[in-house]
């Protein structure tokens, strides 16, 4: 898997290459250089594992990143705490323990009656799981007080006491980071997230957030027991409420089946379909979403990392040679690491692996900039090659009796104004698209903020009088994050796409009706009528995406179209969560009772539904049409008829000086062919490096 990895770090540092390049070539800012190398440099690429206790992360750790038994088996926790294996120059930890007021959090947690709380399954969670960590802070006796709030460095060796499950320091650690010296990890955080329903709260935010901005989070089941109620409850109540963008389900020990006479096919089937039975239970669209109708992959993490190891190791290891012979009496004949690797089916994984990785972090962070590079000199060899067919037409026009080029300016004048009038036609037309894009588009986030406020209200009127706030509140935050992260951000880029889709087809109609137009009355000898109009719609396509106005998943211009509705909903969202949680449920303490409550809930949710209007947002969406007009209205008219027309009015205005701008243009000709095969040269090395 290192492999993956390695090969995401050697495309950053191509990145930076390619940016000096084109710095250097002339073709990018220093300033737009330096902002490309940056982003890729301080990006990060994050791999979330999630599971159960004893589901084999630790070996799936090591076989996944180090290839070696690095990670002791004793590193999964009974506790929550999280872990982070980033690249360091020495392998080394740094423990984080809780502050002063967390440990008083949770401490007050743990002294909770559980009979105020019989009906909420989370809160009883956290207060077991407190009184577990005080139970186990005994042993540190006089020490604790001094350790909270403190950072400290350790050796692998010492890793055991900090997050085993017998570990001296497992009940105040609430973080480790370990620090590994390996290439491939460089720019990468892989984060182990053993367990939910933290006692404290600010370690589970942040591991939401961890899980939030991962590229690939990966849930881990045993085959022992697949896809249990600990694992639905991870996926379906924990994993849910993260907002995560891609999980990827696997089945690690998958080899148990097969020694009990059961197929690695009915297991991976068993899984899928138990895993449907709880998506159709529970309604999840998000988890249905996350997951994309995949099915689980199965696999050994243990077969993959005793392929990986030398067999000095296996041999001196009673865990690996009792495992290696277990296969080889079990599961493989004339047993061998290739056929080990072959079963172990972790290829399959990585595979999965890489490809959301590709979708999700390598088009926007590394495809697009070096195709962005590309295109700027694709464009300037473009340019430059008009240009140098302007200067061919200006030799020709000088050797061109008056008569003749009184006929080709009357033919410009026809073609200047046949052009404008289907340019004017095309703004009319993108002016009618768009506005039914915007009229259609308002009607439907207006339903989807309905439909939402809707759903709260029903919550809130099943909200019991005696159930805890902390359930009414949760809810509605659950639903306010899937309104805001998945609805409405989905429904803003679906409204972009069919923006831009209706935008393209009026331009490529006003590109065949143009290319007519350029056919009949040509600028000059052999124009090729269809080699402009692709350079220009290649023009309108680059400067479309790099003005942002409809760019999904990537930056985007500060006047730009989805900015835009971003920012109208990152301010919804805040206004909404005031309204319905922080604001309201901070007067809780004021002594509210539930009708009280109910009431204001339902009046901020009357709130929200009347003041929404995204009618600004969405107008910022005729900002591309002007765009494209300014570009259309350029390249026919400014830099193609008008410079042909000022060529004849010049030759005729001066046609005793013929010899001479005859002698001056031929020059500028062999000028221009000069800096066309540097240009080209100069592309030629940076696919060299793109390509390498």
């Amino acid at each position: 898997m290192n492999s993956i990895l390695e090969d995401f770090r050697q495309n950053k540092i191509k990145i930076g290459e390619v940016s000096r390049l084109a710095f250097k070539f002339g073709w990018i800012s220093e300033k737009t250089k330096d902002e490309i190398i940056s982003r890729v440099e301080t990006e990060k690429l994050t791999i979330a594992v999630i599971g159960q206790i004893k589901c084999g992360k630790s070996t799936f750790l090591n076989s996944f990143i180090f290839e070696d038994d690095v990670l002791p088996a004793a590193i999964t926790p009974m506790t929550a705490a999280l872990s982070l294996i980033t690249y360091g120059a020495e392998k080394t930890i740094e423990v984080e323990f809780y502050s002063k007021d967390e440990w008083e959090e949770l401490l007050l947690t743990a002294n909770l009656n559980k009979e105020d709380y019989r009906d909420d399954e989370l809160m009883l969670s956290r207060i077991q799981s407190s009184r577990d960590l005080v139970e186990k802070s005994a042993r540190l006796k006089g020490k604790l007080d001094s350790m909270l709030g403190q950072k400290v460095k350790r050796s692998y060796s010492d890793l055991c006491k900090y997050v085993g499950a017998d570990g001296d320091y497992v009940s105040i650690t609430k973080m480790v980071h370990i620090f590994h010296p390996m290439d491939c990890l460089r720019g990468v955080e892989i984060v182990d997230t053993p367990g939910f329903n933290d006692p404290i709260p600010s370690r589970e935010e942040r591991t939401k957030d961890i899980l939030k901005r991962a590229d690939a989070v990966i849930l881990l089941l045993g085959a022992n027991r697949p896809f249990d109620t600990n694992d639905k409850t991870i996926l379906f109540e924990n994993v849910s409420k993260c907002g995560i963008g891609r999980v990827i389900i696997a089945i690690n020990k998958y080899d148990i089946w097969l020694q009990e006479g059961k197929t690695e096919q009915a297991l991976i089937d068993y899984v899928f379909s138990e895993f449907k039975k709880s998506l159709k239970e529970t309604d999840d669209f998000l988890i249905k979403d996350a997951v994309k109708n995949s099915p689980p992959i199965a696999m050994s993490a243990e077969m993959a990392l005793l392929a990986q190891l030398p067999m000095e190791k296996i041999n001196h290891s009673e865990i690996f040679k009792s495992a290696w012979e277990r296969y080889s009496k079990n599961i493989i004949d004339n047993i061998n690491k290739e056929k080990l690797w072959k079963y172990s089916h972790v290829e399959n994984l990585f595979a999965s692996i890489k490809s959301v990785i590709e979708k999700e972090k390598y088009d926007i962070l590394i495809k697009k900039p070096l195709s962005r590079i590309v295109a700027i000199g694709s464009t300037k060899i473009n340019d430059l090659k008009l240009d140098i067919t302007k200067t061919k037409s200006e030799i020709d026009n000088l050797s061109l009796p008056d008569e003749d080029l009184q006929n080709k300016n009357r033919v410009l004048n026809r073609a200047k104004r046949r052009l404008e009038r289907k340019i004017d036609s095309l703004g009319e037309d993108l002016d009618e698209e768009l506005n039914n894009v915007v009229r259609k588009a308002k009607n439907r986030l207006e339903d989807i903020v309905d439909a939402s406020c809707k759903r709260m209200r029903q919550m809130i009127d099943n909200w019991g009088t005696f159930q805890s706030t902390d359930i009414i509140q949760r809810q509605l935050v659950t639903e306010i994050e899937h309104l805001i992260t998945r609805t409405l951000k989905r429904e803003t880029e679906s409204i972009a796409l069919d923006a831009e889709r209706r935008i393209k087809n009026n331009v490529s109609e006003f590109f065949s009706e143009a290319q007519e137009i350029l056919i009949e009355f040509p600028p000059y000898e052999d124009f090729d009528a269809y080699e402009f109009i692709k350079h220009v719609s290649r023009k309108i396509r680059f400067d479309m995406n790099d003005d942002g106005v409809f760019k999904v998943g990537g930056e985007v211009e500060e006047d730009g179209f989805l900015l835009s509705m971003i920012n109208f909903i990152n301010d919804l969202s805040e206004k909404i969560t005031n309204l319905l949680t922080l604001g309201l449920f901070a007067k809780i303490e004021n002594g509210l009772n539930h009708k009280t409550i109910v009431e204001k809930l339902n009046e901020a949710i009357n709130e929200i539904k009347r003041e929404f209007d995204p009618s600004d947002c969405l107008n910022t969406i005729f900002g591309q049409k002007e765009t494209i007009i300014e570009t259309v209205t350029k390249a026919f008219i400014d830099d193609l008829i008008n410079p042909m027309k000022e060529q004849i009015d010049e030759v005729q205005a001066n046609l005793a000086d013929r010899e001479k701008k005859l002698a001056e243009v031929k020059l500028k000709k062999t000028e221009q062919d000069g800096r066309l095969k540097k240009i080209e040269e100069n592309l030629n090395e940076i696919k060299t490096v793109i390509n390498r």
